[in-house]
Formats: structure tokens, C-alpha cells, sequence
């Protein structure tokens, strides 16, 4: 039979072998979570401007497309003569 150990000599045994135990389940979980966070949330802003932008691609390629059509229906009723239409063109353009 062993002798009895006093208790202080039981708690500096268990503080020893605390520190000698590496990081706990709930620890990791914790710092994954925060890398986690710390890369999720740039993604997200940049998923979100690209959403944003490919909204405001797709209304400008509308718009663009609504001009066309009109201004070609307007060529063929003969409402917008097809010279000035060209002069125009030029001069948008810059020629």
C-alpha cells in the first residue's frame, strides 16, 4: 500500500500535466470559427460586388439594346432619315 500524498503535492501534479495538455477540442473549434470568419467575410464582400456588378452590366447592355431597336425601328418608318442617323453615329464618335 501506497503512503497518502499531501493534497498540495496533488494540485502542483495537476497543474504540471495541465500545462503538458495540448489545446483542448473546444479551443480549436474556436480559432478555426475565427480563421474561418476572417476569410468568409472578404469573400463575401467581393461575392457581393460582383453581383452588384454583373446587376448593372446586364441593365446597361438592356438599355443599350432598348436604343438599338428603336432607333432601328425609327430608321425603318422612315421617322429618323437614315443620313442624319449616320451623322449622328459620327459625331458620337468622333469622326
Amino acid at each position: 500500500m501506497r503512503p497518502s500524498r499531501p493534497d498540495e503535492w496533488a494540485r502542483q501534479k495537476f497543474e504540471q500535466e495541465a500545462q503538458r495538455v495540448p489545446l483542448s477540442g473546444v479551443t480549436r473549434r474556436r480559432l478555426k470559427r475565427q480563421v474561418r470568419l476572417l476569410l468568409w467575410l472578404p469573400m463575401k464582400w467581393g461575392r457581393m460586388a460582383r453581383f452588384v456588378g454583373d446587376k448593372l452590366d446586364d441593365t446597361s447592355n438592356l438599355i443599350a439594346g432598348t436604343v438599338i431597336l428603336i432607333v432601328a425601328i425609327l430608321v425603318v418608318l422612315k421617322v429618323l432619315p437614315f443620313e442624319e442617323l449616320l451623322q449622328r453615329v459620327k459625331n458620337a464618335v468622333g469622326g
